[in-house]
């Protein structure tokens, strides 16, 4: 198993608001980490270059600080909870840094993250970053958008096809930091993958699941994988900025 994590300002952007963790739950030695789970989360940070940036890196250290505290207290009932919790209170910190500092007025930003445990991967999200699973040379969307273009194709008014170049695609219908409260969604995976690929919309606007699922494949070194999808989301416009954690569980 081996896990990388990348982020890239894109072609057209002047200030990256992605940030991600890729990594343990607990420092430990590299010949200590049995039944240690893995924890990755990427956040797309909105609300201008300052706001945005700082909307995602507060939210990926609350979230990852509250996962590690309440994992090994074991103040929850099921991983599932246990992610929501964490987003919620990930989503206050945004919150109240968006409605305390004028500067950061209306900043926000969306969370995926995932849970690997000996024998389960749990997902959470909010917004529209997106948490693929790869099993048998076949790649799934774990994840559903919080998005406009997501919820007319939901109603039949658009086509997956128009979906792709929609000109609304920018468009969040959830998100950390917009309100008090927030409804994240929760997912299990139990059956084993070989693997699992996490990215913000700066990836899959310009890089589709086919691809993908083909650059898995071409590598087991998942520094490559990660590196190999950027360049093609720059070669494909590069007009956002683009995060990759691509995790293999292949020998």
């Amino acid at each position: 198993m081996n896990f990388f994590g990348k982020t890239d300002i894109g072609k057209t952007r002047s200030a990256n608001q992605d940030s991600f963790f890729a990594g343990y739950l607990c420092d430990m030695q590299d010949n200590n980490r049995d039944n240690n789970p893995l924890l990755f989360v990427v956040c797309d940070g909105m609300g201008g270059a300052a706001g945005g940036k700082i909307a995602s890196s507060v939210a990926v250290d609350t979230f990852v600080s509250n996962v590690k505290q309440l994992y090994y207290k074991k103040q929850y009932e099921t991983y599932e909870q246990l992610l929501s919790v964490c987003a919620q209170r990930a989503n206050l910190t945004v919150f109240s840094r968006s409605t305390t500092d004028e500067n950061l007025s209306g900043m926000g930003t969306t969370l995926t993250a995932a849970l690997v445990t000996d024998d389960r991967i749990c997902v959470v999200n909010v917004g529209d970053s997106r948490v693929y699973a790869i099993k048998n040379k076949k790649i799934k969307q774990i994840t559903k958008d919080h998005s406009y273009v997501q919820e007319l194709l939901d109603g039949g008014q658009i086509s997956p096809e128009q979906a792709k170049n929609h000109p609304n695609k920018n468009i969040i219908t959830r998100a950390l930091g917009s309100k008090e409260n927030v409804e994240a969604d929760t997912f299990t995976i139990v059956e084993k993958t070989d693997g699992i690929v996490l990215c913000s919309d700066g990836l899959c606007n310009h890089v589709d699941d086919t691809q993908i699922l083909n650059e898995f494949y071409i590598t087991n070194d998942t520094e490559n994988i990660c590196q190999n999808l950027i360049d093609l989301a720059n070669s494909g416009g590069g007009r956002d900025n683009i995060t990759v954690v691509a995790v293999s569980f292949l020998q």
